[in-house]
């Protein structure tokens, strides 16, 4: 059976919002993502589901109506955006024909641009490691190496994000906003993207047009 997504109502005073059932819903598509599209009998009916749930903009917002504040955004518009990205992105790597989803997931990737993929506040970097390293685990590296013009914009983020995660790690200050030490997951997501053995890989990712 296909994925089945649901989009949330916010209203204008954002009353009754159910926030559990809302991230849920995107820890529901960050996990199908990663590992159920793997064993779905309905791969197809499941991509044309999430192309579907796609809006105008190029986003995969569980919610519609009120823009939500910054935090929230992350959450319930940016995230599920990741994570249909990232599902489009392993579906190729399953024998989805590359026409069945180039288009909307240029679109999306463009999307995935418009926060450099980084959290809300103190959680920035920690967010942009953990939504890197999902994009890794999907197989973003060899689209990015046979298909860098998909979405020039987000290659080149890609490329770029990874260099700079490659220095703080050279020199050792892999620290967020309070002091955390994020190394093991900047770590993790330059290792997820293939890059931990060479710079010849984001170089070119970098310079992306």
């Amino acid at each position: 059976m296909a994925i089945q997504i649901k989009r949330f109502e916010v209203s204008e005073n954002c009353k009754d919002i159910d926030t559990e059932a809302m991230l849920a819903e995107v820890a529901k598509l960050r996990e199908y993502a990663l590992n159920g599209i793997e064993s779905d009998s309905d791969l197809m009916g499941s991509i044309q589901a999430i192309v579907a749930f796609q809006l105008p903009d190029g986003s995969f917002p569980v919610t519609v109506g009120t823009p939500l504040p910054s935090d929230a955004s992350v959450d319930l518009v940016f995230r599920p955006t990741y994570s249909c990205c990232q599902a489009l992105v392993h579906a190729l790597s399953l024998g989805i024909k590359p026409d069945d989803v180039r288009e909307p997931l240029s679109r999306g990737l463009a999307a995935c641009c418009r926060r450099n993929l980084e959290g809300h506040g103190y959680e920035a970097l920690e967010r942009q490691a953990e939504d890197l390293a999902d994009f890794g685990h999907c197989g973003l590296a060899k689209l990015l190496d046979e298909e860098p013009g998909l979405c020039p914009a987000f290659t080149r983020l890609v490329g770029k994000t990874v260099q700079s995660y490659k220095h703080s790690l050279e020199t050792g200050h892999v620290v967020d906003a309070w002091g955390k030490d994020l190394t093991s997951k900047v770590s993790a997501a330059v290792d997820a993207l293939g890059c931990a053995d060479s710079n010849a890989r984001e170089a070119l990712w970098a310079a992306a047009v």
